[in-house]
């Protein structure tokens, strides 16, 4: 048995800060949020009663509570008026007191230690089905003292299911222990590209295990009779909140691809690299990465590699 050893060299960890805030609006298009202060997570809900049998104590009765937080910022994006209750008339004219909507949202805290301070990692946290409801707001006359005024929301959330756990509307992405490559796949998709192709592959999930073809028009539905479900193609590098199952999926089933033209067959080969392709539930069936080299052609649906 190992002797337990404390405060070894890098071992000491601490958590600080708050960044790279992202309002995910209801047709899921992303939108920076410059000046966030702090979320605050609210565990109140969280309570543990205990149970006593024949005068005895039995059991701790835990119930969980869901997500929610107090936000702080010190401005916010204009496209957040409406999922705070203001109405858009247009031409500058709003309306209060409106029916607030639900919207995603994302940040990120640092992860430290005593050798690479607030370098050695972060966690991105990515929110479901927030309802923002505003606190009191307080406006005070301009003087020498005076500090920008500090907005605050209280954020509630609607779960959703995970398979196997608690519904839960609150994910943790964490840099120390998620491969890099897969990390910087979802951070494309949670931050946006400057260009490329994104294809979203639509699937029912009824289909066995992945497998590995060898050729890129290879593989197909596993049995015979099966029906390849539709895809639907986007072109946009656009910011977009990925749904749970979307995570788990994509980094269970992450296995990249690069694409290997092959100049006698005319055929294209998928070998085992970072850059073009991943597996998706379905074998035989690929979704392209953010930093693909495929590209569109005049025939939709068709797609030529850009070397």
């Amino acid at each position: 048995m190992t002797k337990l050893v404390w405060d070894k060299a890098g071992q000491r960890l601490y958590e600080i800060g708050i960044d790279r805030g992202v309002l995910y609006l209801s047709d899921n298009t992303g939108v920076a949020w410059n000046g966030l202060t702090s979320i605050d997570e609210d565990t109140g809900d969280d309570k543990s009663e205990p149970v006593y049998f024949d005068g005895m104590k039995f059991m701790d009765n835990q119930s969980y509570g869901d997500y929610a937080a107090t936000l702080k910022a010190f401005t916010y994006p204009d496209a957040f008026l409406e999922y705070e209750g203001v109405g858009d008339l247009g031409g500058g004219l709003y309306v209060g007191d409106q029916q607030p909507k639900l919207f995603g949202l994302a940040y990120r805290t640092l992860v430290g230690n005593d050798i690479e301070g607030s370098d050695f990692g972060y966690k991105v946290h990515l929110v479901y089905n927030i309802t923002a409801v505003p606190d009191a707001k307080a406006f005070e006359t301009l003087s020498n003292g005076s500090a920008p005024t500090e907005f605050s929301w209280q954020l509630t959330t609607i779960p959703e299911k995970v398979d196997g756990y608690r519904p839960t509307a609150h994910v943790i992405l964490d840099s120390r222990y998620l491969p890099a490559d897969i990390l910087a796949v979802i951070e494309s998709i949670l931050y946006g590209t400057d260009g490329g192709l994104t294809v979203d592959i639509i699937y029912d999930g009824g289909y066995p295990g992945s497998t590995d073809p060898d050729l890129i028009d290879g593989g197909g539905p596993s049995d015979e009779g099966d029906e390849l479900p539709g895809t639907e193609e986007t072109t946009s590098g656009e910011p977009r909140l990925p749904s749970i199952p979307e995570l788990i999926d994509l980094i269970t089933l992450f296995s990249p691809r690069f694409i290997l033209p092959n100049p006698d067959t005319g055929l294209a080969e998928l070998i085992f690299a970072s850059g073009d392709l991943t597996q998706t539930l379905i074998p035989g069936v690929y979704t392209a990465l953010p930093t693909t080299r495929l590209g569109e052609v005049d025939v939709e649906g068709f797609y030529q590699l850009d070397i």
